[in-house]
């Protein structure tokens, strides 16, 4: 897997121990495709790349908007697909989610792109769909609650088909039942 930031390695960075996944140490999922992300946080930034990484993504990470965009404009130039987006609410003194999905529905609305903040009673995290998003997801979060939102919407199928699932809010807090699968017990607001 690979991942960009800013030309810095990253090899090395572990997420979440792997215990806390339910996941027998050494596994992994069998997801593949990109996903780009955004925070303004290195740590953040770093952490989720390599969640996403030990999921079986390639994290492609920024923490500036508008290197969002340009990255975004020439994969549609070049016809690479992205298999979604993780962008946080608000970046400092950038241009932050809100202001990335309004340019990102005009050329792609069927994207899946997922809303990131602390800021847990944000219209915009409470209700992702009526602002564009896919889901939201409150940090901090840990790799299973990351893996059960992407396993949900992201779906990399042979010809470049994304399903994408009405947007709902998965909190932080949310746990898979004995059965692996999510209830609203568990955090998932419908």
């Amino acid at each position: 897997m690979s991942r960009k930031h800013n030309h810095r390695n990253l090899n090395g960075l572990h997420g979440p121990d792997d215990h806390c996944s339910g996941e027998k140490p050494g596994s992994r999922h069998e997801n593949h495709g990109t996903i780009v992300v955004m925070d303004d946080e290195d740590i953040l930034l770093e952490t989720i790349g390599a969640m996403l990484e030990s999921l079986g993504y390639t994290a492609v990470c920024y923490n500036k908007g508008h290197e969002v965009m340009s990255f975004f404009q020439d994969a549609i130039t070049a016809n690479r697909k992205i298999d979604g987006m993780i962008l946080d609410l608000t970046i400092r003194g950038g241009m932050g989610a809100i202001e990335i999905i309004k340019q990102i529905r005009k050329m792609d609305a069927k994207l899946p792109v997922f809303v990131i903040s602390g800021y847990t009673d944000s219209p915009i995290m409470e209700n992702p769909g009526a602002f564009g998003f896919t889901a939201s997801i409150c940090k901090p979060f840990r790799k299973p609650q990351l893996g059960k939102m992407l396993e949900m919407h992201v779906h990399s199928q042979p010809g470049g088909n994304v399903k994408q699932l009405p947007g709902r809010r998965i909190d932080a807090a949310c746990i898979a039942d004995a059965s692996g699968s999510l209830s609203r017990k568990a955090g998932i607001i419908p």
